[in-house]
């Protein structure tokens, strides 16, 4: 066999088997293995007059099925709130990398950082109206989805 057609046969074959060894990476981590873990971490429950937030291998709350991120003024998850409200929100990462948890003017100052299977509560008061962007700051294969949520506070009614 002509020396260059065997190079070439030899990186074929090695190129066949990079892209398999790709592809069951992927299975077990971020595809079939992460999807079949439907249990959700000790503590993972939604608060009573809360909203709980999932950081799973499809954003928050599944927001890539829901267009955020790609989709243009598709929001996912959103949150409305009143002023003057109590919000209580509990997050929970069932994903196998690490992801933030963080809202515009009212949690962008903490470190919000879930490790796999961690879950994390939040308290705090609706002091200020507006619409406040939810995101993770932790880059990642999904991050695109988890760039569009939103906490929207509405005024108290007098």
């Amino acid at each position: 066999m002509d020396p260059n057609r065997r190079i070439i046969l030899v990186l074929v074959i090695v190129a066949v088997i990079g892209a398999g060894a790709v592809a069951s990476l992927y299975v077990l981590t971020l595809g079939k293995g992460a999807s079949e873990n439907n249990g959700l971490p000790p503590g993972c429950t939604k608060p009573a007059d809360g909203f709980l937030i999932v950081a799973s291998h499809l954003g928050y709350n599944d927001s890539e099925q829901h267009g955020a991120g790609i989709t243009p003024g598709a929001v996912w998850p959103e949150m409305t709130v009143t002023q003057g409200q109590t919000v209580n929100i509990t997050v929970c990462n069932t994903d196998v990398q690490a992801h933030s948890f963080e809202i515009g003017y009212y949690e962008q100052a903490q470190a919000n950082t879930l490790v796999p299977q961690q879950v994390l509560h939040f308290q705090f008061v609706a002091s200020r109206t507006g619409t406040f962007q939810v995101y993770c700051e932790i880059p990642c294969s999904i991050h695109i989805y988890m760039q569009s949520g939103e906490l929207v506070v509405t005024p108290a009614s007098s």
